[in-house]
């Protein structure tokens, strides 16, 4: 796999050197090594491998494929540290998800411990087709947030909104903007279940000590199971890569998520959805209005646009201008619903959490509805993490619930 890249600023064969600008990296490896994404054990072996790596005299390639792609400012997505070490582990398990590779490896179940990881290390810088592969996807691929369970906070706000309505069911449109693999929209139109919601009082470190609201619950879930999508549209910058599978999959589930046979099923099905007559994907800025309707999308024709886990890699400006985008394509009476690892002020600015998995609660949904003129942008969703399985009520939709209590 070939491409054009100037290395950025050498470092080769410069050990104390390679160190120096890899310390940044180095310092968030660690950091989250200590609070992993979903606490997954697995992240945190993957993680102190590539640190110990790091610091190995030996390892100079690895180092320079760091150094050259990962943090190289030309690289696809280039950002702060935290999102460079979350796009290492993800460039790392890629080739590990292919099934031959797989079943060689035993893949996840003995990927537990750091060793396992720097042999996969190993393995990746010693094959020149790896390699390449490897850099190719740290430099050239952005991260995408492929977990189409997110998405039923669509089919919840909704349902929740038709209830304090008296509204029939009924199918919704969709504008989805920063969509990555359109997974989402592909999950609402293929039909298949969500997970169980739990709906708790509060959310707690140690769950022993959460109460669930058995009510909520229960009403939860039936939004989850009763909705129609009418007509979904995907919008995001990059080009769909379909040569890009594994990447594709290694976005779409932590290590230890994969002992589920059942996510590689569900992947396949939904990856599918993009050939469904309900559900497209279209190229555009979504910080750019214009680009979007020399796409054919028009202003004020869309019941909900969502803006998922996409605002934190983005400039403060370009979120401001995301919300404008959002604002101007969603219906007088629709809404708009954003949801990202951070907290939303009223007046709409966006603070994202520098460390987005230390406590629960930090991915949070928002919401404007513009059928009341509210701008409601205060959180109303705290989840306990990003695979949206267990939720705290804010008061906003606390409120939204009065009618059904």
């Amino acid at each position: 796999m070939a491409y054009n890249k100037v290395p950025f600023e050498g470092y080769h064969g410069e050990y104390e050197k390679q160190l120096e600008r890899l310390q940044p990296l180095s310092d968030v490896l660690i950091q989250q090594a200590l609070s992993p994404q979903g606490g997954d054990a697995r992240i945190t072996a993957c993680m102190i491998a590539a640190w110990q790596k790091i610091q190995d005299p030996e390892q100079e390639t690895f180092r320079a494929i760091l150094i050259d792609d990962l943090m190289n400012p030309k690289a696809a997505g280039y950002g702060e540290p935290r999102h460079a070490a979350l796009k290492l582990v993800r460039a790392i398990q890629s080739p590990l998800l292919k099934k031959d590779n797989r079943k060689l490896w035993n893949y996840p179940q003995d990927a537990n411990h750091e060793d396992f990881w720097g042999r996969a290390i190993d393995w990746i810088i010693g094959d020149d087709m790896l390699r390449n592969a490897f850099s190719y996807d740290l430099f050239m691929r952005l991260v995408s947030s492929n977990k189409p369970q997110r998405y039923v906070s669509i089919p919840i706000i909704t349902g929740m909104l038709r209830d304090q309505q008296g509204r029939p069911e009924e199918p919704f449109n969709v504008l989805d903007l920063g969509c990555s693999l359109n997974m989402g929209l592909g999950k609402l139109a293929s039909g298949s279940p969500f997970s169980p919601i739990t709906v708790v009082k509060e959310l707690r470190k140690d769950p022993e000590e959460e109460e669930t609201d058995e009510e909520t619950t229960e009403l939860f879930n039936r939004y989850a199971r009763e909705y129609t999508l009418g007509h979904g549209v995907g919008v995001d910058i990059a080009l769909l890569d379909r040569q890009g599978k594994w990447w594709a999959m290694s976005n779409c589930g932590y290590p230890s998520e994969w002992l589920d046979d059942k996510l590689e099923t569900e992947f396949e099905y939904i990856h599918e959805a993009e050939d469904r007559p309900n559900v497209e994907r279209v190229l555009g800025d979504i910080t750019n209005p214009g680009s979007l309707e020399s796409q054919g999308i028009e202003p004020k024709s869309y019941d909900v646009v969502s803006i998922m886990t996409t605002a934190y890699e983005m400039s403060p400006q370009d979120r401001v201008r995301a919300w404008r985008t959002a604002d101007y394509f969603v219906k007088d009476d629709g809404l708009v619903i954003s949801q990202e690892f951070g907290a939303v002020s009223k007046s709409g600015a966006f603070t994202p959490f520098q460390n987005m998995f230390d406590n629960p609660g930090k991915y949070r949904t928002a919401i404007k509805d513009h059928a009341t003129q509210q701008a409601r942008k205060v959180p109303n969703l705290r989840w306990e993490n990003g695979r949206c399985k267990k939720v705290q009520l804010d008061v906003g939709a606390l409120a939204m619930l009065g009618a059904n209590r």
